[in-house]
């Protein structure tokens, strides 16, 4: 698996981290469909599968 040293479930600081990118380049994604986050509260909640699927291009 990708990224062991990750949870399951990543905030929005780690898929940056993982993907190299800042935040405001993160959620310029999310509004254009890229990644499809799960909103708990005010915070956006990424799966790593998801992330690992996006960087391999499925």
């Amino acid at each position: 698996m990708m990224f062991p040293e990750y949870p399951d479930a990543l905030n929005a600081k780690q898929v940056c981290e993982i993907l190299g990118t800042s935040t405001k380049t993160l959620y310029k994604m999310i509004d254009e469909g890229y990644i499809t986050p799960v909103k708990v509260g005010r915070k956006y909640v990424f799966a790593k599968v998801k992330i690992a699927e996006f960087l391999l291009g499925k």
